[in-house]
């Protein structure tokens, strides 16, 4: 599995289309951010002599994630222009399918390793979408 890269400008413009659910999912098992679905939006900053191990550890992590029931989507995106600069974009079915997530030992391994690779305490944003009135 390789981790995406994508320009820093562009990730830039996406990043707030992409937190607040409103991009369609093109890729995942077919879903899209739809009502009731929570949308996890990531910013990871890791010291550069860690990115090697982080991309390391984040490999099984995304595989365990993607088979969990209720994940619609997990994808981790690196801006090229600053590799230590990570991305998580994760959609949910719902706010029971995140909490599980949250709850599997491979994330609580995950989140016990990457603290001495951190140059920053990572920036989360969480959404639940709803439809529009």
């Amino acid at each position: 599995m390789k981790i995406k890269t994508i320009t820093g400008h562009t990730l830039r413009l996406l990043l707030p289309l992409l937190a607040a659910g409103l991009a369609l999912a093109c890729g995942g098992r077919g879903g899209s951010a739809g009502a009731g679905t929570v949308v996890v939006a990531a910013r990871i900053t890791v010291k550069p002599d860690s990115i090697g191990a982080f991309t390391a550890l984040c490999r099984p992590l995304i595989e365990e994630t993607r088979r969990e029931k209720g994940c619609l989507r997990y994808e981790l995106y690196q801006d090229p222009e600053r590799p230590e600069i990570f991305f998580f974009y994760e959609e949910y079915a719902d706010a029971a399918a995140k909490e599980y997530h949250g709850r599997q030992e491979y994330m609580v391994q995950y989140r016990l390793r990457r603290g001495p690779m951190l140059a920053a305490e990572p920036a989360t944003e969480v959404y639940e979408v709803r439809t529009a009135q």
